[in-house]
Parts: C-alpha cells; sequence; structure tokens
C-alpha cells in the first residue's frame, strides 16, 4: 500500500513539476521587469534633477542680466546728469561771455563819448 501511495505522490509530482519550472520563470522574468521599472524610474528621476538644476542655473543667469541692466541704467542716468551740468556751465560761460562784451562795448562808447566832448 505504501509502495503504491509513494508511485501516486511521484506521478504527481512529476506531473505538476512543469507547471512550477513555469512559474518560477514567471516570477523570475517579472523580478526582472521590477528591476527593469526601477532602473527607468532612477533614471527618469535623475532627468528631473537635471533639468532642475538646468532651470536654477538659468533663474541665475537671468538674475544677473536684470543687475547688469540696473547697472547701465544708473550709468546711463549718471552720464545725463553730467551731460546737463556741463551744458548749464556752457550757458554760464557765454553769458558770461555777453556780459563782458556789453561792458568792452559800454567802455568803448564811453571812449568815444570822451573823446567827442574833448
Amino acid at each position: 500500500m505504501n509502495w503504491f501511495c509513494c508511485e501516486i505522490n511521484c506521478k504527481s509530482v512529476v506531473r505538476s513539476t512543469p507547471s512550477v519550472v513555469r512559474s518560477t520563470g514567471a516570477v523570475v522574468r517579472s523580478a526582472a521587469s521590477v528591476v527593469r521599472s526601477t532602473a527607468s524610474v532612477v533614471r527618469s528621476a535623475a532627468s528631473v534633477v537635471r533639468s532642475a538644476a538646468s532651470v536654477v542655473r538659468s533663474a541665475a543667469s537671468v538674475v544677473r542680466s536684470a543687475a547688469s541692466v540696473v547697472r547701465s541704467a544708473a550709468s546711463v542716468v549718471r552720464s545725463a546728469g553730467s551731460v546737463v551740468r556741463t551744458a548749464a556751465s556752457v550757458v554760464r560761460s557765454a553769458a558770461s561771455v555777453v556780459r563782458s562784451a556789453g561792458s568792452v562795448v559800454r567802455s568803448a562808447a564811453s571812449v568815444v563819448r570822451s573823446a567827442g566832448s574833448s
């Protein structure tokens, strides 16, 4: 009787072995798929990190450019102020020249009058 049970059990094991092998293969393939998916996720995360770093660098560049524009505008304002001051100085000098010319003309007229009266 024991031999009969052993034979039945052995036959059952032999019949189920291919199914176990197929199941094991499926598990191995699933594990490999999980590994590949995990690697893909890691690569995607690294790409996101690189993109974020690039965005930060671009933002820093924009800030530096804006600061440069502000400095250039301040320089233009200072230059314009200098031009205005120079123009005002020229106007004052011209007015002084005009006053001096008027004084010369009056002195000449006085000399002419003095010469005429003598």
